[in-house]
């Protein structure tokens, strides 16, 4: 049946796809019309997949392969100078005798300069895993080794944290999933003299749909301590989800 569908096949002159149905439908002893629906659904699978990024291992990912991200819990602190994400880890390890990871974070900054200079980021492992070598920036990329207390077998848990400082930064939060991501959870403190006019979440998004900073139809309110607060399941690769805001006055430019 695969064959008959993605026109595989030893023939010159393969069939027209309504010949190759009718010829799959007779040899089934089956009427076209549920050929047709079926092969419907399987392109539809096929698709699903695709735009879910599953055709790869769980532990494949950017920076390394060996593990995948089971919950990452984030709290975004802009009460405070320098500003602090504080993030919980849980990864699980897809191969025995993992020992090492790597987070990367993007920090664009509010205009759209580097992260270079004074006010560089800096990452602290605060448990849980030791700091590997000095943090790595590229453009507006931070990335930071993370040395596991102890080799992980295959399958096994661990959990860890870090906070990274950072000078403020453009307007949202959002994690952009490059491996395996069971579950994201974030909570932005804003600053409860600075609460922007207009928050909202944004599941599963590009890039570009950031860029263009719509309101969503999904808007939150801060509660008496200014916080707000998010959780995305099953995340997919290479769309966005976290939060974004506007400030009363505009920060467009």
């Amino acid at each position: 049946m695969v064959k008959y569908i993605l026109n595989m096949g030893s023939v010159d002159k393969p069939p027209l796809p309504t010949k190759r149905m009718n010829d799959l439908a007779d040899d089934l002893k089956v009427d076209p019309r549920t050929v047709r629906r079926k092969t419907e659904a399987l392109f539809g699978k096929m698709a699903d997949i695709i735009l879910a990024g599953t055709w790869a291992r769980d532990g494949d990912g950017h920076h390394g392969s060996g593990w995948y991200v089971e919950l990452l819990d984030v709290v975004l602190r802009l009460d405070v100078e320098p500003m602090q994400s504080i993030e919980r880890r849980t990864i699980v390890a897809t191969r025995d005798g993992l020992e090492e990871v790597v987070n990367s974070v993007d920090l664009v900054p509010r205009k759209a300069d580097p992260l270079s200079g004074q006010g560089v980021p800096r990452t602290e492992v605060t448990f849980g895993a030791v700091a590997g070598p000095d943090d790595t920036i590229s453009g507006v990329n931070l990335q930071s080794r993370i040395m596991l207390p102890r080799r992980l077998a295959m399958g096994e848990r661990h959990t860890y944290g870090v906070v990274i400082t950072s000078t403020p930064t453009a307007p949202h939060y959002v994690c952009i999933p490059l491996r395996r991501f069971n579950r994201f959870r974030l909570t932005v403190r804003f600053d409860q003299r600075h609460l922007p006019s207009t928050i909202w979440a944004l599941d599963g998004v590009t890039s570009r749909q950031i860029d263009l900073r719509q309101p969503s139809d999904v808007l939150l309110a801060p509660d008496r301590a200014g916080e707000v607060a998010r959780s995305f399941d099953g995340l997919r690769r290479g769309v966005a989800y976290g939060i974004q805001w506007l400030s009363m006055t505009s920060e467009a430019g």
